[in-house]
C-alpha cells in the first residue's frame, strides 16, 4: 500500500495532491511565480500552484520544509541566467536523488557551447566548476555507487571540441543507439528526454557498454539501421522502436 496523499494548497484556492511514490521534483519559477509538481519518469505534471511575487521564495521554502518533513529527501539545485544569451529567468528545482535518471556535465567552450553547465531532463543550471562538482559528489552518496554509468567526452570534430562528462542510472535506461556519422550514443531513460553522448567509432563501443544493462537486448533490425539496444518491456513486439527504420545515407 503506498504512503498518504499529500494536499498542498494555496491562498488562490490552487491545490496539489501528491503521491510520494510517483514523485520526483517540484520547480519554482521566478518570471512566473509559479510552482510546478513533476511525477516520476514520463507521468507528467503533478499539479501547479500560484504564487505572490512577494512571497514567492518563502513560498517554495515552505512547500520544501513540508515535504522533508513527510520523509522526501531533495537536492536543490539554482539555476539562472545563460551567461551567452541571457535568455533564462531564475528559477530553483528540487529534485529527489533516487528519481534522477541522468545528468549532462557540459564543459563544451563558448562560442559553440553556453558555458559551464549542468543539465536534467534539457533544464540547464549554470554552475561554476566546484558547484558542478560538489552536485555530483552529493547524487553519488545519495544514490547506489554501482547504479551509475559515467562518461567523459573530449572529443574533436571537425567544427569544434565537445567536453562533458555524463551520467545515468544503469537501471533506468531504456534505449541506446550508436549513430557513427555524428560521433554519438544516444541514451534514452523513462523520461523520453534523449541523451547525444559524444565519442568516437560508437558502434564498435555499444555492445560492451550494452553488457552492463541486463535489461536492454539488442534489436534484430536490418544491417543497414543504426545499432540499437531497447527494453522490451518499453517496446514490446508489434511497437517498433523508430530506430528500425532510420537507414544510414
Amino acid at each position: 500500500m503506498g504512503r498518504k496523499l499529500i494536499s498542498l494548497k494555496n491562498d488562490f484556492g490552487d491545490a496539489v495532491r501528491i503521491k510520494p511514490e510517483n514523485f520526483s521534483y517540484f520547480a519554482a519559477w521566478e518570471d512566473t511565480h509559479h510552482i510546478n509538481f513533476w511525477n516520476k519518469g514520463s507521468e507528467g505534471c503533478a499539479g501547479d500552484l500560484r504564487c505572490s511575487p512577494d512571497g514567492f521564495m518563502e513560498d517554495a521554502e515552505q512547500v520544501f520544509l513540508r515535504l522533508k518533513a513527510a520523509g522526501m529527501d531533495f537536492i536543490r539545485l539554482q539555476g539562472g541566467t545563460d551567461p551567452e544569451n541571457g535568455e533564462h529567468a531564475p528559477y530553483l528545482f528540487f529534485y529527489r536523488p533516487e528519481t534522477i535518471e541522468y545528468f549532462e556535465d557540459d564543459k563544451t567552450d563558448p562560442p559553440f557551447g553556453h558555458g559551464p553547465a549542468i543539465s536534467i531532463g534539457g533544464v540547464p543550471f549554470f554552475l561554476d566548476e566546484g558547484e558542478r562538482a560538489d552536485f555530483k559528489h552529493l547524487l553519488m552518496q545519495k544514490t547506489p555507487a554501482d547504479d551509475w554509468l559515467e562518461f567523459s567526452s573530449d572529443l574533436q570534430t571537425q567544427f569544434r571540441c565537445v567536453r562533458g562528462h555524463y551520467g545515468f542510472r544503469k537501471s533506468m535506461i531504456i534505449d541506446m543507439f550508436a549513430v557513427p556519422r555524428e560521433n554519438h550514443l544516444a541514451i534514452q531513460t523513462p523520461d523520453r528526454h534523449r541523451s547525444f553522448v559524444p565519442m568516437e567509432n560508437p558502434e564498435r563501443m555499444i555492445d560492451t557498454i550494452a553488457r552492463e544493462l541486463p535489461q536492454l537486448v539488442k534489436s534484430d533490425a536490418p544491417a543497414t539501421a543504426y545499432p540499437l539496444y531497447y527494453d522490451p518491456a518499453v517496446y514490446p513486439p508489434g511497437k517498433r522502436h523508430h530506430v528500425n527504420i532510420v537507414f544510414r545515407r
